[in-house]
């Protein structure tokens, strides 16, 4: 049985992200977006695992006039957010893995030559 608080389990979390997070010099790019991302983080919710991004796209009423802010992930929800030819979509996420994964899938989208994909 855990002896800690409620009240100091923020404060823990916290903790953990600032180690996890900020291991560049504050000076360096990186090590300031990082710092502001940990500044920041407790305004940003990630959705639960498996979400649907047709149910997004239905619940946010997402339309060609909307900007989506959105955590990468795997970059599948954003690619169906595509499909509403959103005026912008934001991206981003703790793991640059997944930043440059989604670049990738984008970059197979366009130079796929649909007659080769059987």
């Amino acid at each position: 049985m855990s002896t800690e608080t409620s009240a100091s389990q923020p404060t823990k979390t916290k903790a953990l992200l600032n180690n996890a997070v900020n291991n560049t010099s504050i000076f360096s790019r990186k090590g300031f977006l990082d710092r502001l991302f940990t500044k920041w983080f407790d305004r940003l919710v990630y959705p639960q695992i498996w979400e649907d991004p047709e149910v997004d796209i239905q619940a946010l009423n997402l339309s060609s006039d909307s900007n989506i802010f959105t955590i990468s992930s795997g970059g599948c929800n954003v690619l169906n957010y595509l499909s509403e030819q959103p005026q912008s979509i934001t991206v981003v996420d703790l793991n640059e893995a997944h930043i440059a994964l989604l670049n990738l899938k984008l970059a197979a989208l366009n130079h796929l030559d649909r007659k080769s994909v059987v």
